[in-house]
């Protein structure tokens, strides 16, 4: 494990907000392209990079069934019921709720698990988190909207199943369990797409805290609450079950660093895109990004050396 590497990761998303900061200011990202931008990101560089993060990996890593499905199954079902739950019992309106659950069910897989994973655990890594990186995409467009509250509580909604990210995450399974042959041209024009996601995503948030005082951002207690509820609580508290549970080593490492990483860039967008406090939003991304730093090697020495 290259401790460097993770510090000078998260450095670099922070200068990619301070970018995005930076042209809003001046006047190169205006609301409007704002806008067009963000749906952008959600309809077509994030597809394409889950579409690439399978098709242009080598099947050969061996994975433990067993673990992987108890990791996907902590993933996508146990902490969305502890984000509902954290969520209404925290003094807040029942407005933000589901904004609050969103930040809690979705860490940053997508966004900087893959660079985070390689430096921690090496290459055999890749394959595991990409899997765990379809459910995650899988549930963002299917629950994700159901607790922004773009669709009513318990209805299933088509539109879900035909948008650009269910889509590419159902097609990515389907091309790894069944092992169906990519060109390799094709499956580096996704990722080549694919990869202008972080930068794209990580500048969305600069514009949006361009339009508020910084030192706002960190008197917001509420945001610094929630921002180490996910940073520190969760995955301390979560590691004894996952030493329980999860009997491959490196799945249960995986499990942990994913618990770990921060609100995901997408929370932003989400609330962009379903009218929530986009503002709060970016603010707990920015904190949390901000405070794994220094959390996630903490965690990473305490619990796994």
């Amino acid at each position: 494990m290259n401790m460097n590497v993770i510090l000078n990761q998260m450095g670099q998303l922070f200068l990619i907000i301070g970018l995005g900061y930076g042209l809003n200011k001046l006047g190169q990202i205006d609301d409007a392209f704002y806008s067009r931008l963000n749906k952008f990101v959600l309809n077509v560089t994030m597809p394409a990079m889950i579409l690439g993060s399978v098709l242009s990996k080598t099947q050969t890593v061996k994975i433990h069934p067993p673990s992987m499905a108890v990791s996907c199954l902590v993933l996508v079902a146990v902490l969305p019921a502890i984000g509902w739950a954290l969520a209404k019992l925290l003094p807040i309106q029942k407005k933000d709720q589901g904004l609050y659950a969103f930040m809690i069910m979705y860490p940053n897989v997508g966004f900087m698990g893959f660079p985070l994973m390689r430096s921690v655990f090496g290459p055999d890594s890749i394959l595991a988190t990409a899997i765990i990186s379809l459910c995650f995409n899988i549930s963002l467009f299917t629950a994700g909207p159901m607790a922004m509250g773009g669709k009513e509580k318990g209805s299933f909604s088509l539109k879900a199943f035909l948008s650009p990210g269910i889509i590419s995450s159902l097609c990515a399974a389907a091309c790894y369990a069944f092992h169906i042959p990519c060109p390799q041209a094709a499956g580096d024009a996704l990722n080549l797409v694919g990869s202008m996601t972080t930068p794209l995503a990580m500048m969305l948030i600069g514009v949006i805290l361009a339009k508020i005082p910084f030192k706002e951002v960190w008197k917001d207690r509420q945001a610094l609450v929630l921002s180490l509820i996910i940073q520190l609580g969760i995955p301390a508290a979560a590691w004894p079950a996952l030493k329980l549970f999860i009997p491959d080593p490196l799945i249960r490492g995986i499990t942990l660093i994913i618990l770990a990483m921060p609100a995901a860039n997408s929370a932003v967008i989400f609330a962009g895109e379903y009218g929530k406090d986009e503002i709060f939003a970016a603010k707990v991304v920015f904190m949390s990004t901000f405070i794994s730093i220094a959390t996630i090697p903490l965690l990473v020495m305490w619990f796994l050396l």
